[in-house]
């Protein structure tokens, strides 16, 4: 039986909490710059800009070393069963949602479907056109092909996988940042694939379950994540946008979240039967809670008449999402049909 870590739970809670908010903020997009509320909105998006990557870094957790619980083939198996079946349903809901409630490419949700039929179906599954939120699955579905060689690695070879890790925040990140500074493209498409980009948080990941680095290098790494975010929230506070790391990729600050919190687990509040419970509940809804969010926020909008300008839409809308929809989601997953496609 695989064990359960109270992290790893409480990791899953804040992560989707984090989508939630990041997609009720997407004000810092298209609001007046000036505005009060779009620059509460971009505080929002740099606090919880962690949200997916976290997500990418439990998996890591718990799958890079699958080989030591379960076979290669049954580690597929319940992938497939797990995220790629809910994937295609949901693909095919999605396709035939309410168009009243679909969006523009701009905005996180279903997209607009002019000319309904198999072929645009399947290109529109193909490049993610059907639901723009759904670049997740596609993402996770390539590192879990990659995981049987990774994994081969895992045990005795953690230095090459943190190479890897390195080599992805040289060419996501700092790269980035230099080109910014210099005013030059220092990427291509070459380094520029999910592979690339995700994998390397599914294995700082699991580096961080394994206790890779040493309590001193984890607080160095903590305090230097958290000095990018408070950057960033001073330069919006300052200036209204941020500019020094405004394209950078959230690795620093993502792992800084993702040690603070682990650390945080170990408090002895969190560590009551009760507080367990809830946490490993809630962490199970986390991926329907991805999948329901959206159709979720259009009807708490329509049925309050406001906008995504509202600090009800921006701020109490996540938070009433979250804790009741993480119920409804709950119960309804009791039912045996419906857990079979609500992942």
């Amino acid at each position: 039986m695989k064990k359960r870590y109270l992290y790893i739970d409480l990791l899953n809670c804040f992560a989707i909490f984090s989508v939630l908010m990041l997609h009720s903020s997407q004000l810092s997009f298209s609001g007046d710059p000036s505005s009060t509320r779009t620059i509460v909105c971009k505080v929002i998006q740099a606090i919880f800009i962690p949200a997916v990557y976290i997500f990418f870094m439990n998996s890591g957790a718990m799958l890079v070393n699958y080989r030591e619980r379960q076979t290669t083939r049954t580690f597929m198996l319940r992938r497939v069963k797990r995220v790629l079946v809910p994937f295609l349903i949901w693909s095919i809901i999605y396709y035939f949602y309410d168009q009243k409630f679909a969006i523009g490419p701009l905005e996180p949700g279903p997209l607009l479907v002019s000319h309904p039929s198999i072929q645009d179906f399947l290109l529109k599954l193909i490049t993610n056109n059907i639901n723009n939120i759904f670049w997740f699955f596609y993402a996770i579905m390539a590192i879990y092909l990659a995981l049987p060689v990774i994994s081969l690695a895992a045990k005795k070879h953690k230095n090459y996988l943190f190479f890897l890790v390195i080599l992805s925040f040289l060419f996501n990140d700092t790269s980035k940042y230099l080109g910014t500074i210099l005013h030059v493209n220092l990427q291509n498409q070459f380094f520029n694939f999910t592979l690339m980009i995700f994998l390397p948080y599914c294995l700082l990941g699991y580096l961080i379950k394994e206790s890779y680095f040493t309590k001193f290098q984890e607080n160095v790494l903590i305090i230097v994540g958290l000095l990018t975010l408070g950057i960033s929230c001073v330069e919006i506070l300052w200036l209204g946008t941020r500019t020094s790391l405004n394209n950078t990729a959230p690795m620093l600050y993502s792992t800084a979240m993702y040690l603070l919190l682990k650390k945080l687990a170990d408090w002895r509040f969190l560590n009551k039967p009760i507080i367990h419970t809830f946490l490993f509940k809630a962490s199970s809804c986390s991926l329907s809670m991805y999948v329901l969010h959206i159709m979720f926020y259009r009807a708490f909008d329509s049925l309050l008449h406001i906008n995504n300008t509202s600090y009800i839409h921006i701020i109490i809308m996540p938070i009433f999402i979250y804790l009741f929809g993480t119920l409804f989601i709950y119960e309804m997953r009791k039912l045996k049909m419906i857990r079979t496609i609500l992942p």
